[in-house]
C-alpha cells in the first residue's frame, strides 16, 4: 500500500500579493488548493471581515474599515499548512455628479 501526501496548500486571491481588497459590504474570493479537504478559515478581526467556506472558495466579507488576517488551514491541523491573507477593507467612494 502506497500513501501519497497531497500538494502543498496554497491560495489564490484576485490581486498580486497575499492582500485581498474589500469594500464596506463588499466581498472578495481566495481560492484554495492543495492539502486535505475540507478547508477552514478564520478571521482575525471580525468586526472589520468575516469569512464563509464553500468547498475551495473562501468569501471575505468586508464590515467597517480596518485590516484583518484571514487563516486558512486545510483538515489535516498541521500548522504548517496554514496560509494567511490580510483583508484590507475601505470606504467605497462616494458617487457624485
Amino acid at each position: 500500500m502506497t500513501v501519497t501526501a497531497p500538494d502543498a496548500l496554497t491560495v489564490t486571491v484576485p490581486a498580486d500579493g497575499a492582500d485581498l481588497a474589500v469594500s464596506t459590504s463588499g466581498t472578495g474570493t481566495i481560492t484554495v488548493a492543495g492539502g486535505y479537504t475540507p478547508y477552514t478559515a478564520t478571521s482575525s478581526d471580525t468586526s472589520v471581515a468575516t469569512v464563509s467556506v464553500s468547498g475551495a472558495n473562501i468569501t471575505v466579507s468586508g464590515l467597517t474599515e480596518g485590516s484583518s488576517t484571514i487563516t486558512i488551514s486545510d483538515a489535516s491541523g498541521d500548522s504548517a499548512t496554514d496560509v494567511t491573507v490580510t483583508a484590507n477593507v475601505t470606504a467605497p467612494v462616494p458617487f457624485t455628479l
